[in-house]
């Protein structure tokens, strides 16, 4: 322990002479809450005489992408190590949030990354599952902060519940199920408030889940994203423009969410953080046909999520209806998150 909060006193002393925070230091230092975390825990277990050991990603290791503050784990290259690594009778316990670049570099899996390293760990192991311990009664039908009788789902599919997560719902890490695609691990979410002999997984996802006979499963909603408006007559059907722009964002590590364009108009979804960032970069591709970009960042993001409701005609109706009276009667961001709950799950 001493060890390592030294390490992490030398990192911030380094910060505070250079009065700068460079990407690979900024996801190092990040690092030491889970770093820290994990050694205390294992110090705990050993003291309560469990036979334990504490592995770290860097160890094995479990290899990135590369790119910081929002890395990928490489699956392929990490697995063997894993498997090694992880040989043997006893407890082991791994930090999540992070992994390692192939040159060396300590890279973050971003928010709720711990989930997403559990998930790769358990590919690379081929578990029979992945359980997941939270402090939430699994996933419901909405946010009970703001649904206060939204109803608990027994079991989901996984691209249920990467959308659901990816658009706000704080349950697990967007990525979590990516490894787990055609490999036959399910994931079990337990209540870790409510504790026992013998814990009942409250969710249960995997690949196939169910239909429900109300269809629409659940929604979520997320203020981080905005919208950039790029302008100009012809901007939508002109030959190459999307193509300029997309190559210009993809290499300013900028990801679209989602695009609708007209002709006059293309409309693009990204994380509010990127915003700025992405305007800039379109501007300095200085084309003729682009005459206006507009940033949109006061909007709020709903998604309505269910297996089936693309198969299903008139789900989509209703929730617009639904929409359409929202805004009919001006009515404030949460309160059309609670309209919404009455398409009825």
């Amino acid at each position: 322990m001493n060890n390592s909060l030294a390490g992490l006193k030398k990192y911030l002393t380094g910060i505070n002479c250079i009065s700068d925070i460079p990407d690979f230091l900024h996801d190092l230092v990040l690092s030491y809450g889970e770093r820290l975390s994990s050694l205390l825990v294992t110090i705990v277990l050993q003291k309560l005489d469990l036979d334990c050991r504490e592995v770290l990603p860097e160890s094995m290791p479990l290899l990135t992408s590369g790119e910081f503050g929002h890395a990928s784990v490489n699956l392929a290259k990490s697995a063997d190590g894993v498997r090694k690594a992880l040989e043997g009778d006893k407890t082991i316990i791994v930090p999540g949030f992070y992994g390692l670049s192939e040159k060396g570099k300590v890279t973050l899996l971003g928010r709720g990354g711990t989930d997403y390293s559990a998930a790769c760990i358990a590919h690379c192991l081929n578990a029979s599952s992945l359980d997941v311990w939270k402090d939430v009664s699994g996933f419901m039908s909405a946010d009970p902060a703001y649904v206060k009788n939204a109803i608990r789902h027994k079991r989901m599919s996984f691209t249920e519940a990467a959308e659901l997560a990816y658009f706000g719902a704080k349950i697990l890490h967007p990525q979590t199920v990516e490894p787990l695609h055609g490999s036959g691990i399910t994931v079990r979410l337990f209540d870790s408030r409510s504790l026992s002999d013998k814990p009942e997984p409250l969710t249960i996802i995997d690949e196939h889940g169910t239909v429900s006979e109300q269809v629409v499963k659940s929604i979520s909603f997320s203020d981080q994203f905005g919208i950039l408006k790029i302008k100009g007559p012809g901007v939508g059907i002109k030959h190459g423009v999307l193509a300029k722009i997309y190559n210009q964002l993809d290499g300013a590590n900028i990801n679209i969410s989602s695009v609708i364009t007209s002709q006059v108009t293309i409309n693009l979804l990204l994380s509010k953080a990127d915003l700025s960032k992405a305007k800039r970069v379109i501007e300095e591709l200085k084309l003729a046909v682009i005459t206006k970009i507009v940033v949109i960042n006061d909007i709020s993001l709903i998604a309505v999520v269910g297996k089936g409701m693309l198969e299903i005609p008139g789900i989509a109706a209703r929730i617009f209806s639904l929409w359409t009276m929202a805004q009919t009667f001006g009515l404030l961001q949460m309160k059309r998150v609670r309209l919404l709950k009455s398409v009825r799950y």
